[in-house]
């Protein structure tokens, strides 16, 4: 399953196991406009659907080990 670049019926508990797999690729383009916003001195806030509880730790690694480094913040649900 490629979750977010194809129209597939979305299955909420195949999202799931794949995010708790931890290898969520970055979308490239936007990996590029945030270094480039970090590089500039901004303050960058990461915000996602993705529940806290459940998903932070697991998310937060995902992030960092893709390249997202020096965010101010991450707000989950």
């Amino acid at each position: 399953m490629i979750f977010g670049g194809r129209c597939d019926p979305f299955d909420s508990a195949m999202f799931k196991a794949w995010i708790n797999q931890g290898m969520c690729p970055a979308n490239p383009v936007v990996l590029r406009l945030f270094k480039t916003l970090i590089e500039k001195g901004f303050k960058v806030f990461l915000v996602t659907g993705r529940y806290e509880g459940t998903l932070a730790k697991i998310t937060t690694d995902n992030l960092h080990n893709q390249g997202f480094i020096g965010y101010q913040r991450l707000i989950l649900r």
